[in-house]
């Protein structure tokens, strides 16, 4: 029969079955040890009496048999976590004329190879799990991949620390990092901030004016229009705001890089080190999946927008496809107590932040995002699951403005490790999609009405955002409508009367959006009714369901003008843009009244509200409700009438 004896622990080997411990006999270096024997079941457990020393061979003969040991949950244990603590610097490919280096961190294998052109070359093991190859010769642009030999198995994996890959993500590039483009221009941090959602591929799939449709290029075309009405990064940058989010940009797995007919939002990551390639134009050079993303936050740098970048660091799409489980198998993810994945993100795995070389991972990672392509920010996909040192570390290394989604998910980790939203005391440097502001303007529900489509009685939630949840303004990250769930158009046709009804009701959402403390969260399109055709979940549903209709701008250029003039007023006047690192009384900001089916936020002083009513922003304001009830000579009202 086929025997496996799975080294689990530093002092513990088991097999799925009764041995004898007559026929049996382990060596170290051909040296016997001694060693105990216990039974659970049909299951043996061998107990080493000296800590299992990683740098030596062992085997063990069972009835003249000689077995090799396969390494499984020991990857998992307090003992590796201790024994291996590599320089990720020190990782990846290193290029120079006349020679190119590799090195890779990938403990407890048989051996290493590289496969390199048509040709295969043994990797020398240098210590505690580095294998090391010098390669004389000029290989730039060359296509590579590891051969990792561990338990008498050969596997394929990219090079988790290569800057970029061929199409589809077939090897890993030899690149020239002297030959990445260098940024001009910074982004200018300003005194408040908008954050606006797009999907690469979205914002310049139909019908687009420019030259450079679904791919990164595109959000670097300038003067381009629809019937003389701007689009594209023109139309980004009248707007007025602040912050592109760039939805998930790092390389992903169902999407054909070459026929890109398929197509996803990216929330299925294969590698955290590459670029997606099916964004790129430029197909045929290897350094362009670097340089056209460089060009990108270059120029939006150029036109005063910052960048933020959604990464999805809490899962991957394939748990055996992901390279750092081939070099470092059980490692990088989560188990239970029973060794099944642990599920927090319902998508099959969790990565354990927590572990050394995975924290170490993430922060080198984001720290390249910063220094090569000089983003601003990140979104932190399901942030709720990754662990708070991580970010501490991510946020000591880099200058990166850190924000994400809070929810406390059902994982095996701690709950009071966890980055969510109920521990936002503890990371006052993280920012938390705000879910209490969401469920109050647009409904929690499929069907529910929020204060934004006439339920009043959501008005107390939307006070307790501000009053009494866990976030201070700084960390408050306001939205009603992103890439998740219905758009807010499609909502509320669910509950519409008529276009009216809806563009009413859509200003009124993006006043109480403007207005609040926090930060202002837009997504794509919202501002002129965007609509996915009434689907709810649209991650795979192709550019007819999710690409933009510019058109729509035209069309509803009345609620982008008013959506400009309210981020104008945010942008002058301090008290529409509070975000200190503080928790003000409710009435320090806002008076909050309420009659019958009407709303009004009232705040800002005497000569400020002289401005207002004089000048040409009357139009923002209600009529039906300044009648003189409130004292114009303290108070100015800025919201409108919920129907």
């Amino acid at each position: 029969m086929s025997r496996i004896f799975y080294l689990d622990d530093r002092r513990l080997i088991h097999i799925d079955e009764r041995l004898d411990i007559n026929y049996l006999k382990l060596y170290c270096q051909d040296k016997n040890l001694p060693f105990g024997l216990s039974y659970r079941g049909e299951q043996s457990t061998i107990h080493l009496i000296n800590d299992y020393d990683f740098e030596k061979e062992y085997y063990l003969r069972y009835k003249g048999k000689r077995y090799e040991l396969n390494y499984r949950y020991i990857f998992l244990s307090e003992a590796f976590e201790k024994y291996y603590r590599p320089d990720l610097n020190k990782l990846g490919s290193f290029y120079r004329k006349e020679a190119s280096a590799f090195r890779v961190f990938a403990p407890l294998s048989q051996k290493v190879e590289v496969l390199l052109g048509e040709h295969i070359y043994k990797m020398n093991y240098i210590d505690r799990g580095i294998y090391e190859l010098n390669i004389a010769g000029d290989y730039e642009g060359y296509q590579y991949a590891y051969l990792v030999t561990r338990n008498n198995s050969t596997i394929r994996c990219l090079d988790p620390f290569s800057y970029s890959c061929s199409y589809n993500s077939k090897y890993s590039l030899i690149l020239d990092i002297n030959k990445f483009s260098k940024p001009k221009y910074q982004y200018q941090e300003g005194v408040q901030k908008i954050i606006y959602e797009l999907n690469v591929r979205d914002f310049s799939s139909i019908a687009w004016p420019g030259k450079y449709p679904k791919t990164f290029k595109s959000l670097t075309e300038k003067g381009l229009k629809i019937n003389n009405y701007s689009s594209g990064l023109d139309y980004l940058k009248e707007l007025g705001i602040t912050h592109i989010q760039l939805m998930p940009i790092l390389d992903f797995t169902n999407v054909d890089e070459i026929e890109t007919a398929s197509y996803n939002w990216g929330y299925d990551p294969l590698q955290y080190n590459c670029l997606e390639g099916s964004y790129i134009d430029d197909k045929e050079d290897c350094y362009s999946r670097v340089n056209e993303f460089i060009e990108v936050v270059d120029t939006l740098h150029k036109e005063g927008l910052a960048v933020n970048v959604d990464v999805v660091f809490n899962h991957v799409f394939d748990v055996e496809d992901f390279s750092l489980a081939t070099l470092i198998p059980y490692y990088c993810f989560r188990y239970d107590n029973n060794y099944q994945l642990s599920n927090g993100s319902f998508c099959g795995s969790e990565i354990r932040s927590e572990a050394y070389f995975m924290r170490e991972y993430l922060s080198l990672m984001l720290q390249r995002l910063e220094t090569i392509y000089n983003i601003d920010g990140i979104r932190f996909d399901l942030l709720g699951l990754l662990d708070i040192e991580t970010l501490k570390l991510i946020n000591e290394r880099t200058s990166l403005w850190l924000y994400g989604e809070g929810w406390q998910l059902p994982t095996v980790l701690e709950k009071q490790l966890c980055a969510s939203i109920e521990n936002a005391a503890l990371t006052p440097f993280l920012a938390y999609f705000n879910d209490c502001f969401r469920d109050s303007i647009r409904g929690s529900e499929e069907y529910e009405r929020g204060i934004a489509s006439g339920n009043i009685e959501r008005f107390e939630s939307f006070k307790y955002t501000f009053e009494n949840n866990y976030l201070l303004p700084s960390q408050s990250i306001n939205y009603f409508e992103c890439h998740d769930n219905r758009t807010f158009f499609d909502k509320l046709i669910l509950i519409a009367e008529d276009d009216k009804y809806i563009k009413e009701k859509t200003k009124l959402a993006l006043a109480l959006l403007i207005v609040s403390d926090g930060i202002p969260f837009l997504h794509l399109g919202q501002e002129f009714l965007r609509s996915k055709k009434g689907e709810a979940n649209t991650y795979c549903s192709g550019d007819e369901i999710n690409g933009l209709v510019w058109n729509l701008r035209i069309e509803n250029e009345d609620i982008v003008a008013y959506l400009k003039e309210l981020i104008f007023l945010r942008q002058r006047y301090q008290a529409l843009r509070s975000c200190d690192n503080k928790k003000a009384e409710l009435h320090d900001h806002f008076l909050y009244l309420q009659k019958d089916n009407l709303v009004a936020i009232a705040n800002l002083s005497e000569n400020e509200c002289s401005y207002y009513l004089d000048k040409e922003y009357k139009n923002l304001f209600n009529e039906e409700i300044i009648k003189g009830e409130l004292n114009f000579s303290a108070y100015q009202i800025y919201l409108l009438q919920v129907v």
